[in-house]
């Protein structure tokens, strides 16, 4: 991480990460309704599932824990397609898909 923030810097590591989130934020279906706060809410549902996803597709609810378990795609199973987010569900499910073929199973 040093080593990256040396060579490219803060500030256009940072751009790069705004530009990064901002594409694909605006991949995702918008809500807007009569309450500005219920609007909000969704696009921090939006952010909350995302954030939870690893770049290998696994979900895990809890930040720096080491594992991921079935049921903790259930909600972003549903949700991803819902709003317009194919591709981040297709990682999951190749994820999923990729753990049961190791372990021959879909334990957790």
């Amino acid at each position: 991480i040093f080593e990256a923030i040396e060579s490219a810097g803060v500030d256009a590591l940072l751009d790069a990460t705004l530009a990064w989130w901002s594409e694909w934020f605006s991949r995702a279906a918008r809500v807007e309704s009569p309450d500005p706060a219920f609007d909000d809410l969704f696009d921090a549902l939006v952010l909350a599932v995302k954030v939870n996803q690893a770049s290998t597709g696994a979900l895990s609810q809890m930040s720096q824990y080491a594992y991921t378990w079935l049921r903790d795609t259930h909600g972003p199973s549903i949700f991803y397609p819902r709003i317009g987010l194919a591709a981040d569900f297709r990682d999951m499910l190749d994820y999923q898909y990729g753990i049961a073929v190791v372990n021959g199973d879909l334990s957790n």
